[in-house]
């Protein structure tokens, strides 16, 4: 179960107005999912979204999805504003209305049936001249998967363990999610350990392979966030977090050079969390405030407005 390009043929994205998919919806206030969705409950956790940093390293590993997400693109010299979107977009789907999810599926789509073009060099088992298209099902996949792998890790490590029961409703959580953004059917695994093995199956398959060009760009932007200087300490404590967080051969090839002890720091930072940091913080600090997520009531368009605003474009 590799994520290699399938074939370029002409893209499937829906061609409905979003005006028309909040006709459909019914009611523009009904939830996409449930109020009580445990995935609305884990991604608020502060120490979750630091889980991002791991995920783009891991997305970038892969080479036809670094040629598509990442180098085929205008915004490199200022990336930012691209990761603030892409973030909006998921979590205007979680805690997003059904009319909200929609747009979301109809403006994504729209962008990613725009993407298309081709290596511009071999990497690994890639050759030159490789397609790619942004709505690739299996591209996307890999795309999706290293954001909810990451989700995972970071929850049970820092916040609590999951049980069998909690991975698999999280997951059946996460495939709605992955609907929004063209994975439907059997574009993801069915159940959750179907999603261990394919992670499993791709850390094997030797399609991960980082190139010289996605090392530099991934450890510019990924390791140096437009934060303040005040928070330098913070910064460089999630950074050695999060590489500590990566699989063996993708630190190396990344470059990062082993540190002494980083490991076991890490581990007893993530068992003060569990037992001390998580469980003792105020709300304003373990917790994504509330009146920063997607509301219903509020276009996506609208979201978008927002964040080109406070970010950039």
């Amino acid at each position: 179960m590799t994520a290699r390009p399938t074939d370029t043929s002409t893209p499937t994205a829906s061609r409905r107005s979003p005006t028309n998919i909040r006709r459909l919806a019914g009611s523009a206030d009904r939830p996409y999912l449930p109020e009580t969705a445990l995935i609305r409950r884990v991604q608020r956790e502060r120490t979750v979204a630091l889980s991002g940093a791991r995920a783009l390293f891991m997305q970038a590993a892969h080479p036809v999805a670094f040629a598509g997400f990442f180098s085929h693109t205008a915004a490199l010299d200022n990336p930012h504003p691209r990761l603030a979107r892409t973030a909006l977009a998921v979590n205007t789907v979680i805690y997003g209305s059904e009319a909200q999810a929609r747009e979301v599926q109809e403006i994504v789509g729209g962008m990613h049936a725009r993407v298309r073009g081709q290596m511009r060099e071999s990497v690994g088992p890639f050759p030159k001249g490789t397609p790619f298209r942004g709505n690739d099902p299996a591209l996307l996949h890999w795309i999706l998967a290293a954001v909810i792998d990451s989700s995972y890790r970071a929850f049970e490590r820092y916040v609590r363990p999951l049980d069998a029961g909690e991975r698999e409703a999280l997951w059946q959580q996460w495939r709605r999610v992955g609907e929004i953004f063209g994975l439907e059917g059997d574009a993801m695994p069915r159940s959750y350990s179907g999603h261990v093995d394919y992670m499993a199956a791709m850390l094997d398959s030797g399609d991960l392979v980082v190139s010289d060009e996605s090392r530099e760009l991934s450890r510019r932007v990924i390791l140096n966030p437009p934060i303040p200087p005040a928070l330098f300490a913070v910064k460089e404590l999630v950074n050695q977090v999060t590489i500590d967080s990566l699989p063996g051969d993708l630190q190396r090839q990344f470059g990062f050079l082993p540190v002494p002890g980083r490991g076991l720091a890490h581990a007893a930072f993530a068992e003060w969390m569990r037992r001390i940091g998580t469980p003792l913080s105020p709300d304003v600090v373990r917790h994504i405030p509330g009146h920063v997520m997607p509301r219903p009531g509020r276009d996506y368009a609208d979201l978008v407005t927002f964040v080109a605003e406070r970010f950039g474009r």
